[in-house]
Order: C-alpha cells, then sequence, then structure tokens
C-alpha cells in the first residue's frame, strides 16, 4: 500500500491509528509486537520518508547505493483535501457501479456486481453490530480489521478531489469480505429456529409460523447464483469480443505512438519543424525509451525534447507533422485534403509532408 498511491499517505496512518486505540480499549496491546511490527514498516517506509523531506526542504536528490531518492516536479498529494458528500457519494459510486473510465469500469457491468452491494452492506452493518458489542465488553474482533480498512479507505475517498475507482482499488479486498460476511449472515439466520406469532382467534387470526429456514438458505444459494450469472454475463461479453467492439481504443490506452515516433527518429528528412500529437506528455513517454531526466515533463510543459508537442492538435500548417487518432477522423480528412501524406497504423495515422 505505501507504493501504490498518494491516498497510502493518509489512509495507512489512519488504519494504524483505529488499530492502535482499539487495541487499547481491548487490551491487547502489545509493545513488543507493535514493535516488531514497526521494523519491517520502517524499512520499507524509510524511502518514502527520505522522499518527502527532499522535496519539503527543496534539496537536491541523493542516491543510496542503486536507489534515487527522486526530486519531484509535481506532488498528487495535492489531490487530498477536505472530505465532502459529493466526494462521498462519488466514491461510493466508484467502489460498487463503476467511473466513467471504460478500462475501469464498463458501463452496464457494475464493480463485482449488483449483488454486492446489499450483501456488503448486510456484512458491514453486521460487522459494526460486532464492533460495538467488542468495544463494550473488551472482547477482541479480529474481524474488525477489514472493517476498519473499508472505512478508513471511504473516508480517504472522500477526501480527493476526483474520486474514480483505480485511486480506490485497494477497498476492494474489504468490500469482498463484507460481502461473504452478509453471505454468512444470510446463511447463520437460516439455522434459526422457527417465529410463531399469535393472534386474537377471536378476530379471526390464526396462529402463523414463520420458519427462517424456509427462505433464508435458499436466498443465500440464489447469492452464490447470481454471481455465476453476473460473471457468465461479464465473461461472454468481455472474453468473446464485445468489449474490444465497443471499445477499441479506451481512453488513455489509445495513446502510445511507439511506431509514429520510431519512425521520424529514423527519417530525420521527414521531422521537419515540429510533430503535433493529441496525446498527453506523460502518455507520450510511454512510446519511446527516452530517459525521463531528458523529457523534463512538467518543467518544459508540453514541448518535449524541444520538438514533439503533446495534448493538442493545432491548425495545419507548413513545416509540422501530425499524429491523429482515429477518433479525430474529421481532422485526419482534413489533413488528407491538404496533400499530406499518410502512414496507417493500428488506431492512429502519422501524416507528414515529402521531403522537398
Amino acid at each position: 500500500m505505501l507504493y501504490t498511491y498518494a491516498i497510502a499517505y493518509l489512509a495507512l496512518p489512519l488504519f494504524l491509528l483505529l488499530s492502535f486505540l482499539y487495541a487499547l480499549r481491548v487490551k491487547k496491546f502489545s509493545l513488543s509486537r507493535w514493535s516488531c511490527m514497526a521494523v519491517p514498516l520502517g524499512i520499507l517506509a524509510f524511502p518514502l520518508l527520505l522522499e518527502q523531506y527532499i522535496n519539503a526542504f527543496n534539496l537536491e536528490e541523493m542516491h543510496l547505493g542503486i536507489f534515487t531518492i527522486t526530486k519531484l516536479d509535481e506532488y498528487r498529494v495535492a489531490e487530498i483535501g477536505l472530505p465532502g458528500w459529493e466526494n462521498f457519494t462519488e466514491s461510493l459510486n466508484s467502489i460498487f457501479i463503476g467511473d466513467r473510465f471504460p478500462y475501469n469500469s464498463i458501463p452496464g457491468y457494475p464493480n463485482l456486481y449488483y449483488i454486492t452491494i446489499p450483501l456488503a452492506l448486510t456484512g458491514l452493518l453486521h460487522h459494526l453490530r460486532r464492533l460495538w458489542k467488542s468495544l463494550k465488553n473488551r472482547d477482541l474482533l479480529s474481524g474488525v480489521y477489514p472493517l476498519f480498512w473499508f472505512l478508513v479507505m471511504l473516508f480517504t475517498m472522500s477526501c480527493v478531489t476526483v474520486p474514480n475507482t483505480n485511486k480506490v482499488n485497494g477497498i476492494f479486498f474489504a468490500v469482498v469480505y463484507l460481502a461473504v460476511d452478509g453471505i454468512y449472515v444470510l446463511w447463520r439466520m437460516g439455522e434459526c429456529k422457527h417465529i410463531t406469532l399469535r393472534f386474537d382467534r377471536e378476530n379471526g387470526c390464526e396462529t402463523v409460523e414463520f420458519h427462517k429456514a424456509k427462505w433464508c438458505r435458499p436466498a443465500a444459494a440464489v447469492c452464490l447464483a447470481l454471481y455465476a450469472a453476473g460473471f457468465l454475463r461479464f465473461g461472454i461479453y468481455y472474453y468473446l469480443g464485445g468489449y474490444s467492439a465497443d471499445y477499441p481504443t479506451p481512453l488513455l490506452f489509445d495513446i502510445t505512438v511507439s511506431d509514429a515516433v520510431e519512425f521520424l527518429e529514423e527519417h530525420p528528412e521527414y521531422r521537419h519543424e515540429r510533430t503535433y500529437m493529441a496525446q498527453s506528455p506523460v502518455y507520450f513517454a510511454a512510446s519511446y525509451p527516452f530517459s525521463p531526466y531528458d523529457l523534463k515533463l512538467y518543467t518544459e510543459g508540453n514541448l518535449l525534447l524541444d520538438y514533439y508537442y503533446c495534448g493538442g492538435l493545432m491548425s495545419p500548417e507548413d513545416g509540422c507533422n501530425y499524429i491523429v487518432s482515429d477518433q479525430y477522423a474529421d481532422y485526419a480528412q482534413l489533413l488528407r485534403d491538404l496533400g499530406y501524406t499518410e502512414i496507417r497504423y493500428q488506431w492512429y495515422s502519422l501524416f507528414y509532408q515529402d521531403a522537398e
């Protein structure tokens, strides 16, 4: 978690704080065990602490053997702010339904399927109830830690300016845990004895027997069947070509332009003054093995290597080349009408003017 996303800087300390306070309350705190945990955690966190130190005090980069403690040009931590209701609801949507990015979530195919929502809610309420009893009786409840992680991650995502599914992927194991507990609750309810409700016979009411076992265990079986059906539906769509047909070039995954860049690097006679592309600088960096120290993504803005302009397609002008994704069909046709030579690649084209 330490090295996965910037939200770890908030989520992990909050999780450890809740765990520490809980251990004190149930009288299960052990200084020796917590110290043993702190040693590997400290070793893992030490490079990150050095990185924060260098960037906070604007110091130069340093090297620890083969490792580089990097000085960053920009912080993703700036995405974390105060929690808000809109962010909270968007976080819930990103967890249980999906976001707007098809590489994260497919419209109509919610994350972990619709049936997970009531099951996870059931597991959440069950664990909150068990947590209350645990705190009241000071009895250790091991299942409280996935609950803490779920609550911490949900709170942290409510503090992120633009929540989406890939930012909250650390929460899904806790969601699965709560959903499984929801199935377990239904199963246990099926083991309860029947309930007999007696009414006044003078008013025409008779004895009513309500057997939980008659519907709770079948309900758990139905949940499992719905999961199987959901996976089958998703598998047919995703693995048998439906997804590829609907999203041949998903946003942010149609941006590597390695072939076009390689062509221009190998044929300097066609480079001309500049090459424009709609791809953002950070994704252009994945297109060709340039050193990030040479690219200087943030210090030089959208113009990289003094030649490639990333992030926008300008009005065509002589002396410039254009890398155009298939989604910009009108722009590509304009370049063809202007007499540019086109090289077709998968999902995009390179347009250049012949050398004079």
